[in-house]
């Protein structure tokens, strides 16, 4: 799966994101054994942008913030997410 930002991946959701600017740990709520994600957004949801929302929650329920563990960068492109310039080269083919 490549990874996007929300406004890429899901533009209409990210027009109604409360704010543009959000980092994760304003999203991420630790109080709740395991964590959970508390996106906020501008008003609530017609029914036909629920199909969508739904889309958008099960791609970020998957994913756990482990405040534990300093934040990394990892390159996704190879298989063992490290970063080579054939790497990139091979990326900028696509």
């Amino acid at each position: 799966m490549k990874l996007l930002t929300l406004c890429v991946s899901f533009p209409s959701l990210f027009a109604l994101a409360s704010s543009k600017e959000v980092w994760v740990e304003d999203v991420w709520d630790p109080t709740i054994e395991g964590g959970r994600w508390d996106p906020m957004f501008s008003r609530s949801f017609n029914d036909w942008e629920l199909d969508i929302v739904k889309r958008f929650l099960s791609r970020i329920q998957q994913k756990r913030v482990s405040r534990d563990l300093e934040d990394r960068v990892l390159w996704t492109v190879t298989k063992y997410r490290k970063f080579s310039v054939k790497s990139l080269y091979d990326a900028l083919k696509l």
